[in-house]
């Protein structure tokens, strides 16, 4: 759902994390395995490699003890873990865009996270890929654990590539709308002050056909269901705050619409994407961002 963001350059990544590992000795493992596969391709290959790794894995699955030993996940986790916390730019999970998965520094000065970090192609299927870098999405527990957990994904290749946080052209937030859908007439009658009329609304993930059965494998349209007051909330200050209301509030303050005068807090404007909170979200990376703005794009077109 959401893209995931390093902190530096992908081949400067690349270099960083084969630091973490013994190289040489899983590149002697894997030439042993007589899979033709390159280690770095499988150890920091995109996921379009990742996908052909997996594949000719899957034609030799009597390796898969070998490789559970082997690519030996746990044995690594703590100092991946600290990779990500330096390298990767957390806030929200990146499959729901639902929880924070944030890092912070406690009391004795210790980075922490909370984020987990699942094997997109699960371990279960693809040991081989078990300590993959761009095979490790940061999510939120549970995406992680009882969402995904160790199921095998029904995506076929193209699907599955598409769909990957981590893929270079990963398009899900541009391509994909979130949005609140009346279901009878009542909901043209919604009034924001009772949640009776939830039930007169559902919310749906609009478009292209490669991501709908990635939406349902994570059953974002019914686990988005319950936050259905963000949207509709978003929708009332829609039309609550039009241009017209922003305008009248600029010449009560005697001020221009586009900008307040610079002071203690710094630039301060008016405008309706900083009164619905739209750039408020942006800059905080709070959960649920873009189903509060494809709510804003549809109900607060450029010309209300």
């Amino acid at each position: 759902m959401k893209a995931v963001k390093y902190k530096i350059g992908r081949d400067d990544l690349a270099k960083e994390y084969l630091k973490l590992l013994d190289v040489e000795d899983l590149k002697a493992k894997v030439d042993g395995y007589n899979l033709s596969l390159d280690i770095e391709d499988v150890l920091i290959g995109d996921i379009t490699t990742l996908v052909k790794c997996r594949n000719a894995y899957l034609e030799h699955t009597e390796l898969k003890k070998r490789c559970v030993k082997d690519f030996d996940y746990d044995k690594h986790s703590g100092a991946i873990a600290e990779f990500f916390i330096k390298y990767v730019d957390t806030s929200t999970c990146h499959y729901c865009d639902m929880a924070y998965i944030n890092t912070y520094i406690d009391s004795d000065d210790n980075n922490r996270r909370v984020f987990e970090l699942d094997h997109y192609i699960p371990r279960s299927e693809c040991p081989l890929l078990a300590l993959s870098l761009f095979n490790l999405v940061p999510s939120c527990q549970y995406c992680n654990q009882r969402i995904k957990h160790s199921k095998k994904s029904a995506l076929n290749d193209e699907e599955l590539i598409a769909c990957c946080p981590t893929y270079e052209n990963y398009h899900f937030e541009e391509d994909v709308q979130i949005l609140p859908i009346p279901m009878d007439i009542n909901a043209l009658n919604y009034n924001p002050d009772t949640s009776k009329q939830l039930k007169h609304f559902r919310v749906r993930f609009f478009g292209p056909d490669i991501y709908q059965s990635h939406i349902k494998e994570l059953k974002l349209e019914d686990r988005y269901q319950y936050h259905l007051c963000e949207a509709l909330r978003m929708k009332d200050k829609c039309d609550r705050y039009t241009k017209g209301k922003i305008d009248e509030l600029s010449k009560l303050l005697d001020l221009p619409s586009y900008t307040l005068r610079d002071n203690i807090l710094g630039p301060v404007t008016i405008r309706k994407e900083d009164a619905l909170g739209i750039e408020f979200d942006a800059e905080y990376k709070r959960t649920m961002a873009k189903f509060r703005k494809d709510t804003y794009n549809i109900y607060y077109p450029e010309d209300k």
